[in-house]
């Protein structure tokens, strides 16, 4: 339960991020920890599955989702596939002179 724990804990704190993450090395940073979400709910998965925790399992898969959808929205709008405001499009990179 403990694994499970640090992985929520870092889900969590995801919310709470204070960097810039709009754009260029920012956003690189919180994709990264966005990925460590989704390894860790992977981890914990296999991990309780050898313990055979049935509700650990459970819940490791949930936050595997959780991780996925976190990542999808990040990552959707900057390959054109989500809609996104016209005016401030999502993009990869920081523009010069960018207010993000």
């Amino acid at each position: 339960w403990t694994r499970l724990l640090l992985v929520v804990a870092l889900a969590a704190g995801l919310s709470f991020w204070p960097y810039a993450r709009a754009c260029g090395l920012g956003l690189y940073g919180f994709l990264g920890a966005e990925c460590a979400v989704v390894i860790g709910g992977a981890w914990v998965a296999v991990y309780s599955w050898r313990r055979r925790a049935g509700r650990a399992h459970i819940a490791s898969f949930v936050m595997l989702l959780v991780g996925i959808g976190m990542l999808g929205l990040e990552v959707l709008p900057r390959v054109g596939y989500a809609k996104t405001n016209p005016l401030q499009p999502a993009a990869w990179a920081c523009v010069e002179g960018s207010t993000r």
